[in-house]
């Protein structure tokens, strides 16, 4: 079984990881109460049903962060009282706003971006072919680092809160 997060495929009907794997390493290593922890400490999760974000700053550690490495179609949702709750950062993916809202001092955040020069297209084949024989392959690398799956859906969550972490960037801090 080992300690690998990720290594437990499954039939995709829900997810392509069953998160079985995840939850014991969780448990093993983060299990406690969130208002224990010797910092403050927040998490956040998406209600499925709801459409709301959930800010997780007490109770279990281990079901909190279950419910915020939910990555949709990565890991099945996590049931959190009742609710299916999915990964925070689907619905605010940098919550600036609501770091400023807790004495934590200065709020110090950066969004990422790539620039590529694919002009001739995504070299998925190259890539691919590149990737299942490691560093022996004869397939040239592509011009430009090509992000694998779990990046690319990591980069689509974000996706949907680049516009506000911008402007709560640009808020004059009180």
């Amino acid at each position: 079984m080992g300690g690998k997060p990720f290594g437990d495929l499954t039939l995709p009907v829900v997810s392509l990881l069953r998160g079985r794997r995840m939850e014991r390493l969780i448990g093993e290593y983060l299990a406690g109460e969130i208002e224990d922890l010797p910092l403050p400490y927040f998490c956040l999760s998406s209600g499925l049903g709801s459409g709301q974000t959930r800010v997780h700053d007490r109770g279990s550690l281990p079901q909190a962060l279950r419910a915020s490495v939910s990555l949709p179609g990565v890991f099945p949702p996590a049931v959190i009282d009742g609710q299916l709750s999915i990964d925070g950062g689907i619905l605010d993916n940098l919550p600036v706003d609501r770091m400023r809202d807790r004495p934590v001092g200065r709020v110090i955040a950066r969004g990422r971006d790539r620039a590529a020069d694919l002009r001739g297209g995504l070299p998925v084949r190259a890539v691919a072919l590149g990737r299942a024989r490691g560093s022996l392959s004869a397939v040239p690398a592509p011009p430009t680092a090509v992000p694998g799956f779990l990046s690319v859906m990591l980069k689509a969550a974000e996706i949907g809160t680049m516009a506000a972490a911008r402007e709560a960037g640009a808020a004059p801090i009180c």
